[in-house]
């Protein structure tokens, strides 16, 4: 491998790293991702994208949130599993 290649290699890895820091440091916080708000914002989309989401199933009941007394959007977010979304998709977002 070339002086250029291994260098490159080390910034996609550097470049990679930061982002799996940015992923985990959320876990450091006092903040929980059980609401729409707290979701949003940490996946940093707006509220219509999450409700695509939801619609569309990337986002899967009793997975990802779980509906409270059956209405429509009276939604509680499983923190665990917003998280392993975010780490497995971030590049989507």
């Amino acid at each position: 491998m070339s002086m250029e290649e291994n260098i490159e290699l080390i910034l996609e890895k550097l470049k990679k790293l930061e982002k799996d820091f940015e992923i985990l440091k959320f876990d450091n916080e006092s903040k929980k991702l059980t609401n729409i708000k707290e979701v949003t914002d940490y996946l940093n989309i707006s509220k219509t994208t999450l409700y695509n989401m939801i619609k569309d199933n990337r986002l899967k009941q009793n997975v990802h949130y779980i509906k409270s007394n059956k209405k429509r959007y009276n939604l509680t977010f499983i923190e665990s599993a917003i998280i392993d979304y975010k780490r497995v998709n971030y590049e989507n977002i």
